[in-house]
């Protein structure tokens, strides 16, 4: 990720917000690799920048570590809807 990239506007300081979000969220996953909780935010927070294909790796691994029930529905919709979404790209 290049950090060296300027932001001049409101909306690209929430866009630097979440990505620095991700990073913090990734050091984290990489620190706490079985806690499923982590991993789904991880999953979470690609899916909301766009990340839908990277998000995958992060919902599938949460679900394997285990969730609590409401997490554990929101993750595997969320699965489904990435890689539905990465189908459909991939026939466009």
């Amino acid at each position: 990720m290049n950090k060296s990239i300027s932001f001049s506007n409101q909306e690209s300081l929430n866009e630097k917000s979440l990505y620095e979000a991700l990073e913090y969220l990734i050091g984290l996953g990489l620190q706490c690799p079985l806690n499923g909780v982590v991993q789904y935010q991880c999953g979470a927070m690609h899916n909301r920048l766009g990340l839908e294909q990277e998000a995958i790796v992060y919902y599938e691994k949460a679900i394997e570590l285990g969730l609590p029930q409401h997490l554990q529905e929101e993750a595997v919709n969320k699965l489904r809807s990435c890689i539905q979404n990465g189908k459909q790209l991939k026939i466009e």
